[in-house]
């Protein structure tokens, strides 16, 4: 389990973005023919699994992006949809990135200071906002 794992995880970094998790799904449905029912539903749990772990993440602090990432790439092998729209947002997360990056890289000492403490104050602020509705 754990060299399949590693395989596919080496396939899917190495592929061109934009592409990356439709053509897993595509290696995905070669495959299906000789797997197994159970396999494909223990997947399907175990995404499902994830995604409920990455909610509850959400809510409290937490790595709640990593869940919802391994939670895609499960599903994606299984729906040609989920593959699409991952393509689709990886490659408009990296042209964000990069917009971001240049910005970045673009500022004095002081205004990358300020920009921390900017999203520092504003994470706080997203905390305090979501405890107190979760108080409620």
């Amino acid at each position: 389990m754990t060299a399949s794992f590693k395989t596919e995880w080496k396939a899917l970094w190495r592929s061109r973005p934009g592409r990356r998790f439709q053509e897993r799904y595509e290696a995905s449905r070669r495959k299906r023919a000789t797997a197994s029912l159970v396999g494909r539903v223990i997947r399907l749990l175990l995404a499902l699994g994830l995604v409920t772990i990455g909610v509850v993440l959400v809510l409290i602090p937490g790595p709640a992006i990593v869940f919802f990432a391994l939670a895609g790439g499960l599903l994606a092998a299984e729906s040609r949809r989920v593959a699409r729209l991952l393509d689709w947002t990886e490659v408009k997360l990296r042209r964000v990135a990069r917009w971001l990056w240049s910005r970045w890289c673009g500022f004095s000492g002081g205004q990358k200071a300020a920009a921390l403490v900017m999203l520092l104050a504003a994470g706080a602020a997203g905390l305090f906002a979501g405890y107190r509705l979760y108080v409620r």
